[in-house]
């Protein structure tokens, strides 16, 4: 018998246990039919429980996959995944998705958002106990390449707030690194390891905040106005941790100064000093 869609609403909103169980049982094409009318009509699914659902089924179903992907532009959703095996997975899940061209600008805004949310904390309460590295640094690594995609660059621009954040946090790391000499005690990560989640942390901050400024005047002047220039300059040693952060400091410098006299400027003084050599400007 045929039903309509507020009658299968219902059905899969009292059967939300025979989902997952239809998964584990391997049953494809019924569970494929089911999450690609949940995904047809998502505002009526738009839980926790739902969203945990359809990422446990995101490796066995392409509608789970873009269900779950789409239910993360809900609001407290995100919030809401207390597991950092499941944030993981998630991450890794929206990269595959933005390298593939199925991120969604309300999804990749959800995950600014996050992003710059976990900043506030580590800038302003110190909590960073409840910061987890990997998490961070993967959340960073995202918005880092979406940052250099055509569709989603005016929009990654256009929030003033991200650029700021990436300054400050900039600058909270490197002068951490100055005091303590160790990036990891920013994150309170323990003893220094290989490997570690935190590697090549800078560079990628360098490089949005380059990504930002690329052809965007009243970014660029916002860097320059927070002395993040300076900051910049100053991160350019190389870094065991970071074997490529003085080219990513002449790519940012780089997208700071063009078309920008005033920035320009403030280079050609700091090297008139010998704060800096010509290879960087």
């Amino acid at each position: 018998n045929s039903v309509n869609n507020t009658e299968f609403v219902q059905i899969v909103q009292e059967n939300l246990d025979l989902c997952s169980s239809l998964a584990e049982e391997k049953v494809h094409k019924t569970q494929n039919v089911i999450c690609a009318m949940i995904f047809l009509d998502l505002s009526n699914f738009a839980t926790f429980d739902y969203f945990k659902t359809m990422l446990k089924l995101s490796t066995k179903c392409e509608f789970a996959l873009l269900s779950a992907l789409k239910l993360v532009q809900f609001e407290g959703i995100l919030s809401k995944i207390d597991m950092i095996e499941e944030k993981l997975d998630l991450y890794d899940m929206c990269l595959d998705a933005l390298e593939n061209g199925k991120l969604e600008e309300k999804t990749l805004w959800s995950l600014v958002k996050c992003f710059k949310t976990r900043n506030q904390i580590l800038m302003t309460t110190y909590a960073k106990d409840s910061i987890c590295p990997l998490e961070e640094t993967k959340l960073l690594l995202l918005i880092c390449k979406a940052s250099t995609q055509d569709r989603f660059q005016s929009l990654l621009q256009s929030d003033k707030s991200l650029l700021i954040d990436a300054v400050y946090l900039l600058r909270m790391i490197h002068e951490t690194e100055k005091s303590n000499g160790s990036l990891h005690q920013a994150f309170e990560t323990g003893s220094e390891t290989e490997n570690s989640p935190v590697d090549g942390f800078k560079c990628n901050l360098i490089r949005l905040i380059g990504n930002l400024c690329y052809g965007n005047k009243s970014n660029q002047d916002e860097v320059r106005e927070i002395n993040g220039i300076e900051l910049l300059l100053d991160c350019s040693p190389i870094d065991i941790r970071n074997p490529l952060i003085t080219q990513w400091v002449v790519f940012a410098i780089s997208n700071l100064c063009k078309g920008n006299v005033e920035n320009q400027q403030v280079t050609a003084k700091m090297e008139k000093k010998g704060e800096i050599g010509r290879a960087h400007v």
